[in-house]
């Protein structure tokens, strides 16, 4: 059975981490429509770009939403929070993450030692993070919601978000409550114009 973010910490609501993915997403596909190989970008610009972006579309949202809020925006470090519960994003893998999901620094240990023995494990021994996944072309082709051991050194909760399709993204979770009260999880849809297909356009 999948353990669930809020089985580990009731303040990682799945409703509020579906909330963040859309935006981190939102952000990125706005990105990549501005993507102009021809013009000099490269996967490597449009990377430091894409960051950027995710990082204001969060700073917009805390003013929007109660639960969201920023811990640290210093120059590299950025590191929000959920509910109190500090989190970072990072485009990477989550069959292999990279050992740059594992480093956390003194602030954001602070930040976890505020809460109690509550779920599954101790919450101050998981990092959390977001973990946007691209193909070749630069497409989101997954979004995760992971929870690291910072002693097992591996991933001990994966929320996967999933998105499909060429034109026209979807975004549903794919762990599933087994609680048949609960409120099923809303399906987001977004429309997504790729550079390509708007190129098309302009030149046929």
């Amino acid at each position: 059975m999948t353990i669930k973010p809020s089985e580990f910490n009731k303040s990682l609501d799945e409703h509020l981490i579906e909330k963040v993915a859309h935006i981190l997403y939102n952000a990125r596909v706005k990105c990549l429509n501005g993507y102009e190989p021809e013009n000099g970008d490269t996967p490597w610009s449009n990377g430091v770009r894409s960051r950027e972006w995710c990082r204001k579309a969060i700073r917009d949202a805390v003013e929007e939403y109660q639960f969201l809020d920023i811990i640290k925006d210093k120059g590299q470090t950025f590191i929000f929070s959920i509910n109190g519960v500090p989190i970072k994003f990072y485009k990477d893998n989550t069959k292999k993450p990279s050992s740059k999901l594992f480093k956390y620094q003194e602030i954001e240990q602070k930040q976890y030692d505020l809460f109690p023995f509550d779920g599954v494990g101790n919450p101050k021994d998981i990092l959390w993070r977001f973990v946007i996944e691209t193909d070749i072309t630069l497409d989101i082709s997954k979004i995760s919601f992971i929870g690291l051991g910072k002693k097992s050194k591996k991933i001990e909760c994966l929320y996967d978000v999933e998105t499909r399709d060429k034109d026209v993204r979807i975004i549903t979770p794919l762990a599933t409550s087994v609680d048949s009260d609960e409120k099923e999880l809303e399906e987001i849809a977004i429309s997504y114009k790729t550079f390509e297909n708007e190129k098309k356009k302009v030149n046929g």
